[in-house]
């Protein structure tokens, strides 16, 4: 009776249940978790690099800034600085200006945007003709452009562009440096509301 009983309770030891619920085994259950976290970084990192890919693809929208231009003028903006680049890019910096004023007003000639070169202007005082000047490039009556070729632009370029603006009346000036490395790092973009019309 005795080793019956004795096997009774070796049979109770030998039950399987309680080893389905052991500890290790809900430990695997914590792997699977964490595999789960881990196949959510990808989809994340995937998220990041569409995010980053966006902002390349604005790539020389960099150059524009809020303005209270109209979306017309924004717009030639952009286009006078992409030709600006693209002269830049063939010729490299180093040249004398006359070469890239040249080079620019061959490529504005085949982007079909209208420009004139060496525009006049008066600088008047107290309704007196002090002098005249002449502006590099004047792009569809709205646009001054003045090219520089020094080794980097100064606040003195900014304050001359400002009052050449306000001389000739018109609403948007860009300073293009052809002797910076980067072309970006060489335009300056200066914004004047006008009061009347311009007549070159």
């Amino acid at each position: 009776m005795r080793v019956k009983g004795f096997e009774g309770a070796g049979g109770s030891e030998g039950a399987e249940g309680p080893k389905e619920a052991k500890g290790p085994k809900g430990a695997k259950g914590a792997k699977g978790a964490k595999g789960s976290i881990e196949s959510k970084r990808p989809e994340a990192a995937k998220n990041a690099k569409e995010s980053k890919e966006v902002k390349r693809a604005k790539g020389p929208h960099d150059l524009r800034i809020e303005s209270p231009l109209s979306t017309e003028l924004d717009r030639l903006v952009y286009d006078v600085i992409g030709a600006a680049m693209r002269v830049h890019t063939e010729l490299g910096p180093g040249l004398l200006e006359s070469s890239y004023a040249d080079a620019f007003a061959v490529e504005l000639r085949a982007r079909g945007i209208q420009f004139e070169q060496q525009v006049p202007i008066d600088l008047v005082y107290a309704s007196t003709r002090l002098g005249r000047y002449r502006l590099d490039l004047v792009i569809e009556k709205q646009l001054v452009i003045e090219l520089k070729t020094v080794a980097a632009l100064h606040p003195t370029h900014s304050s001359q562009m400002l009052t050449y603006l306000r001389a000739a009346n018109l609403p948007v000036g860009i300073l293009v440096n052809f002797h910076a490395r980067h072309l970006r790092d060489g335009i300056r973009r200066h914004v004047l509301r006008p009061t009347k019309s311009f007549e070159p």
